[in-house]
């Protein structure tokens, strides 16, 4: 059964990382400064652009503020009515349970149609939902947080799996990741109010061992989403906005070869982690941001503005579709 607040809860995995893991993650990135073979299919050719830029415009500080209004977008459904609506329905569901079990079954009857009407309203408001979200659970996972880091785990993992240790292998790449997870409970009201109704049926007619069989099954049956957005993506969002506030400004050329320059990088990140499924976008990023640095370098910035803009609609749009909702 389900009892969920209707508070949001924020946790932070990385507040779980211990000495003796950092020790040995360490280890890892000094074995990885001499690595000479490709990772996750990037060629040796492009190796360079895959070193942490030198340079840095934007702060920790401003990069972890565009991360916190990430979280803040997504928790704006905590405010949702339909969160609270759907809390009560279930809470309605278990009293009834609850009544069943002491044989008290006028008042579970009361409880079964409370909870009926409550979910036909949620239904006919909103017809073309068919899952009412229960709560939002956010966790951020922030362990991996460069390249040479990566490539170090990823040949240490490579390794124990060629010798034969899976389980050692799969610990150290439970947490190869750099993302927000955002988890939903969700209850599928489309089929609720039938379920509702059964039970009821089936007290009427002196059931009420069936009764509560069907309602167990019903509160059993909630579905779970998860949507999974990558840290390294929201950096860069971060970095291209600034981009073109600078160009808006008519700022030196040198601040916005950085910002590009780290905004390349975070995108490259994002794909070495496996976000995305080496798709197209990422290539047609990179050429863009390629064009950006020359436009910039003509009279006027060139075209510079217009680029960047459409580079940053492009790198929001990938980001949500590769943050799709897996059941």
């Amino acid at each position: 059964m389900f009892n969920l607040p209707a508070a949001c809860r924020l946790k932070n995995a990385c507040a779980m990382k211990n000495l003796t893991l950092m020790m040995f993650l360490l280890a890892l990135v000094f074995a990885g400064c001499n690595k000479t073979e490709s990772v996750v299919g990037v060629s040796d050719a492009q190796l360079d652009s895959l070193n942490v830029p030198s340079k840095k415009y934007l702060t920790e500080v401003q990069l972890q503020d565009q991360v916190d209004q990430e979280i803040r977008d997504i928790l704006t459904l905590a405010n949702d009515e339909r969160i609270a609506d759907a809390i009560q329905i279930i809470g309605l569901t278990e009293q009834a349970v609850k009544h069943i079990l002491d044989s008290s079954y006028i008042e579970a009857t009361a409880k079964l149609e409370d909870a009926i009407g409550k979910a036909v309203v949620m239904t006919a408001s909103r017809p073309d939902l068919s899952l009412f979200p229960l709560d939002v659970q956010i966790t951020t996972r922030d362990v991996i947080t460069d390249m040479d880091l990566l490539w170090g785990i990823r040949k240490e993992a490579d390794r124990l799996t060629d010798q034969g240790y899976l389980q050692a292998a799969r610990h150290l790449l439970k947490d190869l990741a750099s993302e927000i997870e955002i988890t939903t409970p969700m209850l599928p009201v489309a089929t609720y109010p039938n379920a509702l109704s059964l039970a009821a049926k089936a007290l009427s007619e002196d059931k009420p061992d069936e009764a509560l069989i069907i309602l167990n099954t019903a509160l059993s049956t909630v579905f779970v989403e998860t949507r999974y957005v990558p840290l390294p993506l929201v950096r860069a969002e971060r970095m291209l906005s600034e981009v073109s506030t600078l160009l808006e400004k008519g700022d030196k050329d040198a601040d916005l070869n950085t910002l590009l320059e780290n905004a390349e990088y975070q995108i490259h990140f994002a794909e070495a982690l496996g976000y995305g499924k080496k798709d197209k976008e990422f290539e047609e990023m990179y050429s863009a941001i390629k064009k950006i640095k020359k436009e910039i370098k003509k009279v006027n910035d060139g075209d510079s503005a217009d680029l960047t803009l459409r580079l940053r609609e492009k790198l929001k749009t990938f980001k949500e579709k590769i943050s799709k909702s897996k059941k």
